[in-house]
């Protein structure tokens, strides 16, 4: 509600999402100088629409939905403030598009799975290969269940007599 009192519903005061996100001061400001970029930082602004936004980004942190996921992929790659701007820039492009007629919104992540899964979204597949635990040998050690890709240890060519099994390091 706090959105639509800053910027109403008419949206052909902008010409495009670009001179939306770049009024919000969402859009990098790049300075170039000889065909080379010197800085690309978003511009400091009192706006309180770009301020709302930012909050709602801020909001996605642990939120099961595709923008949810888009914030945690950049705020691991570039950190939470770069995140939360590019984020708020992206909330920006989905309010201009659904305010301006041209999409209506539904989450990809939401309708991807309740059409192919009746589980929750919480609950994942199992893998596609079952995996292989260590389990406690007579003693109470850890031993892998797998075979061991050495099965007879060499010394100058000429293997080990007795050494062969399921670790290298361990008499048969």
């Amino acid at each position: 509600m706090q959105l639509i009192a800053e910027i109403g519903t008419d949206m052909s005061r902008w010409r495009s999402e670009k001179h939306f996100s770049a009024w919000l001061t969402l859009a990098p400001n790049n300075k170039i100088s000889g065909g080379r970029l010197l800085s690309s930082k978003t511009q400091p602004s009192a706006n309180r629409a770009a301020v709302v936004l930012r909050r709602c980004a801020m909001s996605l942190t642990r939120s099961a939905t595709a923008l949810g996921a888009y914030y945690r992929r950049l705020a691991y790659r570039l950190g939470q403030p770069k995140a939360i701007t590019a984020t708020a820039r992206k909330l920006a492009i989905l309010v201009y598009r659904v305010l301006g007629g041209e999409m209506v919104y539904r989450d990809p992540r939401r309708h991807r799975l309740r059409s192919t899964s009746p589980q929750a979204p919480d609950q994942r597949p199992p893998p596609s290969r079952p995996r292989i635990r260590s389990q406690p040998d007579q003693f109470g050690n850890r031993r892998s269940a797998r075979p061991c890709t050495c099965a007879t240890i060499s010394f100058l060519g000429a293997p080990l007599a007795g050494w062969a099994g399921t670790h290298p390091y361990e008499k048969q």
